[in-house]
């Protein structure tokens, strides 16, 4: 299972313009083919976010659904790691710490003049990313780093918490350039996985109804969207009246084995 989904480094403005990135890796693995480009996008996203609002010298760590978004801006120079629920705290900010003291060492000052965005991968951070999957390797850095203080870690229970008085995240998705339009209309899906669980759930040798009642209260037409792509494929399959999201096209292509149905049925 991964448990660190994206490591980035950012350069920040006292200014508070947006930020650059500086260094980007990813592990989207668990997310299907056709989510993987806006899920991206949408990582770069909350990145700009977070570290555009994390002072420096502060550590602050954003609580998003299953997943938490660590923070540090060591004098501007902000790394970020996207964990699941389960990292631990401390790991994540040791972590963070040794991509950054790692940086410096390459890099030194460079930073500093960089006006737009990196888009060469730096072989460390992916390196990083597959290394502390394992939150037990990242528990060996505090044996070499200081004794990391966690009462001066914010805690934020959502990204809006972070935002400024009156901002909210869906205004600053319309607003972003670093969404496509695609991405902003299917940003409440990617965000909080939920259609990727529904996914994972179905096993092989069977399907999963759910009532259309309860998809259209908790996804509406964000889910609508979502399954589109696959409404002509379904309908195909005369199998059935109802529309059908074949699961396996995330995982193994279009096999017609696992399945996830729309409709009013029992589980």
């Amino acid at each position: 299972m991964v448990k660190i989904t994206a490591l980035m480094l950012l350069k920040c403005s006292p200014e508070g313009s947006d930020p650059f990135i500086l260094a980007n890796a990813s592990d989207l693995s668990s997310f299907g083919f056709f989510q993987r480009s806006s899920v991206r996008e949408f990582l770069v996203f909350v990145g700009r976010t977070v570290s555009k609002r994390t002072p420096p010298g502060q550590r602050q760590s954003v609580q998003h659904e299953e997943y938490k978004v660590h923070s540090y801006n060591r004098n501007g120079l902000c790394a970020l790691g996207f964990m699941d629920d389960h990292y631990p705290v401390r790991s994540a900010f040791s972590l963070l710490n040794q991509v950054l003291d790692e940086y410096q060492k390459n890099f030194g000052d460079s930073w500093k003049t960089v006006q737009a965005d990196n888009s060469e991968q730096w072989p460390y951070l992916d390196e990083a990313l597959i290394k502390f999957q394992d939150p037990a390797e990242a528990d060996k850095l505090l044996k070499v780093q200081r004794e990391l203080d966690e009462t001066k870690i914010i805690i934020h229970k959502t990204i809006d918490s972070v935002l400024e008085r009156g901002v909210k995240l869906d205004s600053l998705v319309e607003k972003s350039s670093d969404l496509s339009a695609a991405s902003q209309k299917r940003q409440k899906i990617l965000v909080c996985g939920l259609l990727h669980r529904l996914m994972l759930s179905a096993s092989p040798d069977r399907y999963i109804r759910f009532s259309m009642q309860s998809i259209t209260l908790c996804l509406a037409e964000n889910f609508l969207y979502g399954i589109q792509m696959f409404y002509k494929q379904a309908k195909r399959t005369n199998q059935c009246s109802e529309v059908l999201v074949f699961s396996s096209v995330f995982h193994n292509g279009v096999n017609g084995r696992n399945v996830v149905a729309i409709g009013t049925a029992a589980v």
